[in-house]
């Protein structure tokens, strides 16, 4: 027999289809409201929220997971915009499908529980002060974004790998804080490929133990820059020869053992920091 939803499930759909009402395009036409042809939000008894990326706006949800599921067009100018929302993640779930082209941007969002969970798409993903925490033992988080922008926020006992299926510019600013033993042993790492990285990270603390990396840059052809961040015990493992370039500048390493470090030289600036 079906059963009608409750009141508090009513609400969550209610929120995520009757969204904001701003202009669908930068030149200002007029407001209209998102409906299911742009935003598509089914809430099943799981609490799965599964949204069409076309330039929706989520606010304050809360669901057992969330995903961006397809992309319909790209005449949206604007983009997909996620803030204030909380997901208890499941293993394993693509939460940015490869269909999904355009920018993604995640505010104040925790997604909780991660492990093995994927960010296939290709389009640039921001996260702003968000919290993204890992279960026990979690397998890495797998990010296909062509450029990563997180800035704030934390990394709890989460690894992020990027696919490098092709070129990939992460950037890992704001004070962000990365914390704990993630599985995989890195917080920071690649896959195997000729595609270049260029690794952007700028006032980071990143904190760990044993012989966890900080960041393992050891395939491809990357360009690494690293100012004003700290980090505390575990290791830094840059490989001289996967290296193109390096910048590695006023940080400070308390116990942190460089497993893999290149010598100072012409594409290397490696003065002015203070190991502890």
């Amino acid at each position: 027999m079906h059963r009608p939803p409750d009141t508090t499930t009513r609400r969550r759909v209610l929120t995520a289809a009757a969204l904001a009402t701003a202009p669908a395009n930068a030149a200002g036409a007029a407001r209209t409201p998102l409906m299911y042809d742009r935003v598509r939000a089914l809430l099943d008894r799981g609490g799965t929220l599964a949204v069409n990326a076309g330039g929706a706006q989520l606010r304050g949800c809360t669901a057992k997971t969330f995903s961006l599921v397809a992309q319909r067009s790209t005449r949206s100018r604007r983009p997909t915009v996620v803030s204030d929302c909380a997901f208890a993640v499941p293993p394993d779930i693509v939460l940015i499908h490869s269909t999904v082209t355009t920018p993604a941007h995640f505010v104040r969002c925790e997604p909780t529980g991660l492990d093995g969970d994927a960010l296939h798409g290709t389009g640039p993903v921001r996260l702003t002060d968000c919290r993204l925490a890992a279960a026990v033992h979690s397998a890495p988080m797998a990010v296909s974004a062509s450029e990563l922008r997180v800035h704030g926020g934390s990394l709890e006992g989460l690894g992020l790998r990027l696919t490098a299926e092709k070129d990939q510019r992460p950037r890992i600013t704001g004070g962000m804080a990365l914390s704990g033993t993630p599985a995989g042993g890195a917080f920071l790492s690649r896959a195997a490929s000729d595609a270049s990285v260029a690794w952007d990270l700028s006032g980071i603390t990143a904190t760990t133990t044993g012989g966890t990396a900080h960041a393992r840059v050891d395939h491809g052809a990357n360009h690494w820059s690293a100012t004003g961040c700290r980090f505390t015990g575990g290791t830094l493992h840059l490989a001289p020869g996967a290296l193109r370039s390096t910048l590695h500048s006023a940080c400070v390493e308390d116990g942190t053992r460089r497993t893999a470090f290149p010598e100072p030289g012409s594409t290397a600036q490696t003065a002015g920091n203070l190991q502890l």
